[in-house]
């Protein structure tokens, strides 16, 4: 028998742009993990084990990472083992939890006498969800219980570095002046790039892995200042510069 108590989800916002970057998720595993051996009709006592649970995952699309295998003895007989496995799909961490229980003459797992599975279970962006995970022999007394939380967090991509705005020479056929905005980038998962001129409060878009963008110059006897943020799946940076980067 397996309980697990689920945190209501939190809606995903600011989906704006393709979900296929390599945006890094988080997921933060914290908890305890108990078994406790009982020596039946014979002289022993009954021993148990305590040990904690602390695990980070670093998560991204197409990389699933290894399980968090952690195991606990008791009574140098009895032993526990949790495995907890998250994969990512869409936007959603699942979540796939195994607690096994094992009784044998030196703590090993050649002798399985029961076992759990749970999930999977579905975590949102800044969701957490706490899990109550119990197993017990039929013909014993055996058992273990694993208490832990599970938090999922998405990391923003970056912050885009040096930004700088240089006026441009007008075209020599259309007459028309552009102001070049360039930055440097600093990230590797973001899925574009937001150009805002604080001027007048607009903004551009571009895709990922621009470097520049040629801002039309409407007021070209004005000083005109920008600022550029990496866009992400669910999370966008800070705007860089804080004060922003305007043309002379």
């Amino acid at each position: 028998m397996a309980t697990a108590v689920l945190i209501a989800p939190v809606p995903l916002l600011g989906m704006t742009e393709p979900a296929e970057a390599f945006t890094t998720h988080v997921v933060v595993v914290q908890g305890i993990l108990r078994v406790d051996y009982d020596p039946g009709f014979s002289n022993r006592q009954s021993q148990a084990h305590t040990r904690g649970l602390y695990k980070v995952f670093r998560i991204r699309h197409h990389a699933d990472p290894e399980p968090y295998v952690v195991s606990a003895c008791a009574g140098d007989q009895t032993l526990a083992e949790l495995t907890i496995a998250p994969k990512l799909y869409d936007e959603e961490v699942d979540v796939t939890m195994r607690m096994q229980l094992f009784r044998s003459g030196s703590c090993d797992r050649t002798n399985r006498i029961a076992g759990v599975s749970v999930g999977p279970a579905d975590i949102s962006k800044d969701e957490t969800q706490r899990f109550t995970i119990p197993v017990g022999g039929r013909n014993s007394l055996d058992r273990a219980v694993a208490w832990f939380s599970v938090t999922h967090v998405v990391t923003p991509p970056l912050a885009p570095s040096d930004v700088t705005a240089t006026r441009q020479s007008a075209d020599r056929v259309t007459g028309l002046r552009h102001i070049l905005v360039e930055w440097q980038d600093s990230s590797a998962d973001e899925t574009g790039y937001e150009i805002r001129n604080t001027n007048n409060q607009q903004t551009r878009r571009v895709g990922p892995n621009h470097t520049s963008y040629q801002w039309a110059d409407l007021n070209p006897g004005e000083p005109q200042c920008f600022q550029v943020r990496a866009l992400g799946t669910q999370a966008s940076s800070e705007w860089a510069p804080t004060g922003a980067s305007c043309t002379r």
